[in-house]
């Protein structure tokens, strides 16, 4: 079995890489772009993560708890181990203000 390179792509000469399986993943980088891009607005706008008991919000936790699973699984490429890292330091950054302030109740 011979491997070849087809555009990023590591492929055999026996199966090469079909349009559609590159336009598949494609997607499914978009979508977990989609999904940083989205995680990463609500933190700011509320410096925290999504609230688990709203339900609008529990797409966004759930990709979040999703996406560090498979950060441990040490199924995520580095620059999605980046991004996700800067997200988590994002909130700590929240918590830490907090801590610094002290409890007012």
């Amino acid at each position: 079995m011979l491997l070849t390179l087809q555009g990023n792509l590591l492929a055999t000469i026996d199966t090469p890489i079909s349009i559609t399986n590159i336009k598949n993943m494609n997607t499914r980088e978009q979508n977990w772009l989609n999904g940083y891009e989205a995680l990463k607005h609500y933190i700011e706008e509320h410096k925290q993560l999504p609230d688990k008991k709203k339900v609008e919000n529990r797409a966004l936790l759930n990709w979040w708890k999703y996406n560090k699973k498979r950060m441990k699984q040490g199924a995520l490429d580095a620059e999605k181990v980046r991004l996700l890292t800067e997200l988590s330091n994002m909130r700590d950054i929240k918590q830490q203000h907090i801590q610094q302030q002290g409890c007012l109740f």
